[in-house]
């Protein structure tokens, strides 16, 4: 599994792929950075026990978003977009420039979109969360400690 972090730095990566490494549930999480100035970095993420295989896990066929017609579903076709799932790589900006759809109509997709992929069957934004969360509660426990040093 792969995911870009969005205005991400070498540091948050190295943190998160710390953490991510550090779990049971994962056999392997690395980062890359195509090109510091021009692109975001992008973690990969492999775990041990995957709950469901792909084969299992058939894609949302972009006519069942709610709003989308055929004259929508067809602007994303043109667009060389299938699937529900296709529409999360992209920001509101770039969804439209593609298929031509207004910005308040793609954010109105793209919200739609978001709420019929929330499944995690394959279990990796479970295991993301909670390392996200273990970030959380450590910079919290540093910060208290930084401020009983009255510094």
């Amino acid at each position: 599994f792969e995911f870009e972090v969005i205005g991400g730095d070498h540091g948050i990566c190295n943190l998160l792929v710390d953490y991510l490494n550090n779990s049971k549930e994962v056999s392997f999480a690395a980062y890359k950075v195509e090109h510091p100035l021009i692109s975001n970095p992008k973690v990969t993420v492999s775990l041990s026990n995957i709950r469901a295989t792909r084969k299992e896990v058939k894609p949302t066929p972009i006519t069942e978003i709610k709003g989308v017609g055929k004259k929508k579903a067809e602007a994303f076709e043109k667009a060389g977009i299938k699937y529900a799932e296709e529409l999360l790589k992209y920001t509101i900006e770039e969804l439209s420039n593609i298929t031509g759809i207004d910005e308040k109509t793609a954010a109105k997709i793209l919200g739609e979109v978001e709420k019929i992929t929330k499944k995690d069957v394959f279990g990796y934004r479970k295991v993301i969360k909670e390392a996200l969360k273990k970030i959380e509660k450590d910079f919290e426990n540093i910060e208290k400690n930084f401020a009983k040093l009255n510094v």
